[in-house]
């Protein structure tokens, strides 16, 4: 096992359902949203061998979508993984509410979908992996509600599968499905749409809308801006 995957691991503590956002795994809902939270990306940099990628300042609240474009190569994934504090960056700062991430536990607030769905994954099925996730401390009836929720990300005849039989696009959609049940106030999103097609690809847009509205905040990578609703688009150089 790799330190990415050991990292992708440490997710699987999550608070699920939590007192501000709430999943649709069978709990009570809370409508108010998310307590107030901001995300500061100031003066960062990243050394390479051959260059080095100098990132514009990024303040994203309550409610935002911060859309990182760029060609390949410009520091697109490398940006969503120091935010999520996979790699470690070499000049400025991130700050959650004004607290460095790195003094801080920033799987607490933070999820974090890889272009490479099955970093994501840790179940040996889809309903063993969502059971992980939840740290199998269910019931019987919310084992029923996470097969329905399965089947709403088109998952339902695939449930006791393996998942390294999964296609791209399944393995994509178990992610998803994922988030969708997990409490986190922050999502960050490496080519959320790469290898959707259009069913599920409009199913997570209302899944972004849903929570973007409960005061959520997505910062995704895209080589386009292609997407239907505002976003706050920053396009990335890849170079000083």
């Amino acid at each position: 096992m790799d330190v990415k995957e050991q990292s992708v691991i440490m997710q699987s503590r999550p608070r699920i359902c939590g007192e501000q956002y709430r999943g649709d795994t069978g709990g009570e809902k809370n409508e108010s949203n998310i307590n107030n939270f901001i995300i500061e990306i100031t003066k960062i940099k990243k050394h390479f061998l051959s260059k080095t990628i100098s990132y514009p300042d990024i303040v994203a609240r309550n409610g935002d979508f911060v859309l990182i474009t760029g060609a390949s190569g410009s520091g697109k994934t490398t940006l969503c993984e120091m935010i999520a504090k996979f790699l470690p960056y070499d000049s400025g700062n991130i700050a959650i509410n004004g607290e460095d991430i790195k003094k801080i536990n920033v799987f607490e607030h933070i999820h974090y979908i890889s272009q490479f769905p099955e970093h994501n994954l840790i179940g040996p099925t889809s309903f063993e992996d969502l059971k992980m996730w939840l740290e199998y401390s269910i019931t019987m009836e919310k084992e029923n509600l996470l097969i329905e929720k399965l089947k709403e990300y088109y998952l339902g005849d695939l449930i006791e599968k393996p998942i390294w039989k999964l296609s791209f696009g399944k393995k994509k959609a178990l992610a998803f499905c994922v988030l969708s049940i997990i409490q986190r106030n922050i999502w960050v999103l490496d080519e959320p749409f790469a290898g959707m097609d259009n069913e599920l690809s409009k199913k997570i847009n209302e899944l972004f809308v849903d929570f973007l509205t409960k005061g959520g905040i997505i910062i995704g990578t895209s080589h386009v801006n292609n997407l239907n609703y505002k976003v706050q688009n920053i396009e990335l150089k890849g170079t000083e």
